[in-house]
């Protein structure tokens, strides 16, 4: 069954049964359910409770990380972790673009309008 999305439904309370697609299986019982708008999408959160079992570690040595300034980390083994390199640096550049497209459209019109929630959501 793999690409086929399936619809659900989740009761809400003084809103009724709303609809949304599940992503991952639901383990656990669950407690919280947190609704949020980003844009002009919803999203639905869902919070578990679920007991799990302490694993079994085989590790018999201990390290230690040291968090600097001219390595991301150093661990008590010597090996250096660098920083990551241009983490943001695409989400930087398509704001950019939209600031950029932003800036040519007239204050509150209504490209103006859907131009907006367009950065906001990048």
């Amino acid at each position: 069954m793999q690409g086929v999305v399936v619809l659900f439904g989740i009761k809400l309370p003084k809103i009724g049964w709303v609809g949304f697609f599940k992503s991952c299986k639901i383990e656990g019982i669950p407690k919280n359910v947190t609704v949020k708008r980003n844009g002009k999408y919803w999203h639905c959160s869902i919070q578990t409770e679920l007991e799990v079992k302490e694993p079994k570690t085989k590790a018999t040595r201990e390290i230690g990380i040291d968090l600097g300034i001219s390595a991301f980390a150093v661990r008590s083994d010597n090996k250096r972790i660098d920083y990551p390199k241009n983490v943001f640096k695409k989400f930087e550049i398509k704001l950019a673009k939209e600031q950029r497209k932003l800036s040519k459209k007239k204050r509150f019109s209504s490209n103006f309008n859907k131009q907006k929630p367009r950065i906001n959501s990048s």
